[in-house]
């Protein structure tokens, strides 16, 4: 019997990049091929909601994040949805073939300070016109997934 990779994975690339974006509640990873690993540290205390796929698995301690696939199963963007403080000090990276790299690491919550919320009178719309971020304020004690 012949067997035909239906997802063509053969022909996929090795990742050899890759962003973690965080902030606003979303943990985001975009790279240029496959991963198989994220070893992830951080500092605080989260309680994060996984939005990958079949075939991936989480696991997390006090510092550490761990997602791994079970599988060569396709990565989506969003890895996973947080509530608590979280900040993202590294994020390691491994593929199929062995080969690792360090990802770069973007807060977004760091650009919130030239977002205007009308408080100096700089804003000519309604109070009521402004919308605001919806922040969940929040504190979670124990990093639970």
């Amino acid at each position: 019997m012949n067997k035909t990779d239906l997802i063509n994975r053969k022909n996929l690339p090795v990742a050899s990049t890759g962003t973690l974006k965080y902030g606003r509640g979303d943990v985001i990873f975009e790279t240029n091929g496959e991963i198989a690993v994220f070893e992830i540290g951080y500092i605080g205390a989260v309680r994060g909601f996984k939005r990958l796929g079949k075939g991936w698995i989480i696991k997390a301690s006090s510092n550490k994040i761990i997602i791994f696939s079970t599988a060569q199963v396709e990565l989506s963007e969003l890895l996973f949805t947080y509530v608590g403080e979280l900040k993202i000090t590294s994020c390691k990276c491994t593929c199929w073939d062995k080969t690792k790299f360090h990802a770069n690491i973007q807060n977004l919550n760091r650009n919130e300070w030239n977002i205007n919320y009308g408080e100096w009178g700089s804003d000519a719309r309604k109070y009521e016109e402004i919308e605001t971020q919806n922040i969940i304020r929040r504190k979670v004690r124990k990093t639970l997934f």
